[in-house]
């Protein structure tokens, strides 16, 4: 891979072909870091082009060691499926008049570990990063089909993790020690153990 002076503004497309999808956040951060890099020594001049070993340094420094895995979507689904993050304010005082004080916070923050396909599509539009409906559509397409958006047979009612992780995000199993260090699926795992028997 050959970077000769590219646009500070292709840094999202470069990290994208190195594997790592930063949120708009950190490409904005990582764009104003090249942008001001030599702001002072330049007596006031932007940074527009980003270098080789700019870019090296961007990727190391701002990927993440671990990439998303299976409990980190896991973990996002029992969290955002916890009451308290879905349900009006007249909601949360039903809850609490017929489950008492307790027992009502109790159950505002247990995890229900689903979500409807409604509140899905309505946290992707409306909380952290927003899509529109039509990214979302687009997005869904892409992994699943032309349509799948609108067809329950792709995309059933009710959002689980087990549905996100295998069906949507079509995440591989992987055997242990690869997943502790996040690098082989079964299938690499076992042609490398073919080879180091071969070798043996």
């Amino acid at each position: 891979m050959c970077i000769r002076d590219r646009p500070y503004t292709e840094i999202a497309n470069l990290m994208r072909a190195m594997g790592y999808y930063p949120t708009l956040l950190e490409i904005e951060n990582m764009q104003n870091e090249i942008k001001y890099s030599g702001f002072f020594e330049s007596g006031g001049q932007f940074t527009n082009e980003i270098d080789l070993s700019e870019f090296v340094r961007l990727y190391v420094n701002h990927r993440p060691v671990y990439g998303v895995g299976k409990e980190q979507i896991e973990e996002a689904l029992n969290e955002i499926s916890k009451p308290i993050h879905r349900k009006s304010r007249e909601d949360y005082l039903s809850i609490l008049r017929n489950e008492g004080k307790d027992d009502g916070m109790k159950a505002l923050f247990l995890p229900t570990q689903e979500i409807s396909k409604e509140e899905f599509l309505e946290m992707l539009q409306n909380y952290g990063e927003k899509m529109t409906y039509e990214e979302i559509k687009s997005c869904i397409n892409t992994l699943m089909g032309e349509g799948a958006i609108d067809d329950p047979n792709f995309i059933p009612e009710t959002i689980t993790a087990d549905f996100l992780i295998k069906n949507l995000l079509q995440f591989e199993e992987v055997n242990e020690e690869a997943n502790e260090q996040g690098m082989y699926t079964n299938e690499e795992q076992n042609e490398l153990q073919e080879q180091e028997d071969e070798d043996n």
